[in-house]
């Protein structure tokens, strides 16, 4: 059976706290906002960045890394198309394999939009599942 090397709440938490600090560094005074899982229907994403003087900067949609003979991520069908509306949501996918490595959780992240998943990874599987293989 599947599992994740890690948990996606804690890949998550890691690499917000290194996104917000990131954004912090230039200037942007950053607002992380969750969005609680019985809404995420209508805002397919995780967490929402916005900067207190601006607006919103962006979204991410967190998947961590599961493993079973190879490394990849579980993302099903309806998800690529529940993107599709939102172009400032991004998927965060975690390489993340060891908690050890926390303090570079955001080293270990692949950001990247629903579009490019679709042209470079392998095609959905017979249950709706796309897999993204790492390299």
């Amino acid at each position: 059976m599947a599992s994740t090397y890690i948990a996606e709440r804690q890949s998550e938490t890691w690499s917000n706290e290194q996104i917000r600090e990131f954004f912090t560094k230039i200037g942007f005074k950053i607002i992380t906002l969750p969005v609680e899982q019985h809404i995420e229907h209508l805002i397919p994403a995780d967490f929402i960045f916005f900067d207190k003087k601006r607006a919103k900067l962006f979204g991410l949609q967190y998947k961590a890394l599961y493993h079973n003979g190879k490394d990849y991520w579980n993302i099903s069908k309806q998800q690529l198309e529940d993107l599709k509306p939102y172009p400032w949501i991004y998927y965060c996918l975690s390489e993340l394999k060891n908690a050890i490595d926390h303090e570079e959780a955001l080293h270990f992240a692949r950001i990247t939009t629903r579009g490019a998943l679709e042209r470079h990874a392998p095609k959905l599987n017979r249950d709706a599942t796309f897999r993204a293989y790492l390299r």
